[in-house]
């Protein structure tokens, strides 16, 4: 096992007792919060095709944004992961939480009956992840499914993740295979990722 395999290990486990930890109460009112300011970033006024989550359990709940977007007659799309290929699909939802389904892991998608979207059109990733930094860095959960979307070409939409302010952490371990975002919105604070600042790239 490499130094950065161990080191994403480490703080995936540190982040997700953390996650763990907090009360249903706690989570619900930070979400709140959270949505609030997404709700208000120009990230979102700005978006016509808006690619959210549907949240699991310990994630922000970002079901506050997707009502909105639906609301507003923004396009709303949703990850549908394809297991066999283990690829990450923008597929469009019109009602939420009815157009969803359960698959693995506790996770919550698209039926495969909705209509994908070609990635050229999306102008907004709303991203989570365990973990952020300053930097545009990303903990995801391992499976590397929005690496590999991030890389998909024709995608240029914007890329912000969304966390509780403790999931921000100093650095991210990563190396030139993992994606970055633009800016992470947390229940206090907007960061737009200092991609001038030092390089943290980790190798090994």
């Amino acid at each position: 096992m490499s130094d950065l395999t161990e080191a994403k290990r480490e703080m995936r486990r540190s982040l997700k007792r953390a996650l763990d930890a907090m009360s249903p109460d706690d989570v619900g009112a930070l979400s709140a919060r959270l949505c609030q300011r997404i709700l208000a970033s120009e990230f979102v006024r700005a978006a016509e095709v808006v690619m959210v989550f549907a949240p699991m359990r310990g994630e922000t709940d970002v079901t506050p944004v997707i009502e909105r977007a639906l609301a507003s007659g923004q396009t709303v799309v949703l990850p549908w992961i394809d297991w066999e290929q283990r690829e990450l699909v923008a597929r469009r939802v019109t009602r939420y939480p009815g157009d969803l389904e359960a698959t693995r892991q506790g996770l919550r998608q698209p039926k495969a009956s909705c209509a994908a979207v070609e990635v050229g059109l999306i102008d907004l990733v709303v991203t989570p992840g365990l973990g952020f930094d300053g930097y545009g860095g990303r903990l995801g959960r391992g499976g590397g499914f929005y690496d590999r979307f991030f890389a998909t070409p024709g995608l240029t939409a914007a890329r912000v993740g969304v966390a509780f302010d403790g999931q921000i952490v100093d650095r991210v371990p990563r190396d030139e295979r993992d994606a970055l975002v633009d800016a992470v919105i947390t229940p206090t604070r907007t960061i737009v990722a200092d991609m001038s600042g030092p390089p943290d790239v980790a190798t090994g």
